[in-house]
């Protein structure tokens, strides 16, 4: 974006991911199988400053669900 990305939004489920920069002025969704278990995220252009993270996690609505 012109003026930089200001704020950005990631959703993470079972088998997507699912990011928003600004609002949903840019967004990429993909397919994602973790093979174990753990997520990274990182900048590969620039740098970048992070001023505030909040992270919620939500209980599964399958009944068979594995934590």
């Amino acid at each position: 974006t012109a003026g930089g990305v200001k704020k950005v939004e990631i959703l993470v489920d079972r088998a997507s991911i699912e990011s928003f920069a600004n609002d949903g002025e840019v967004s990429v969704s993909t397919c994602f199988r973790p093979a174990n278990g753990s997520l990274a995220v990182e900048c590969t252009k620039g740098s970048a400053v992070v001023k505030a993270l909040e992270i919620f996690e939500l209980e599964s609505i399958w009944n068979d669900a594995r934590k």
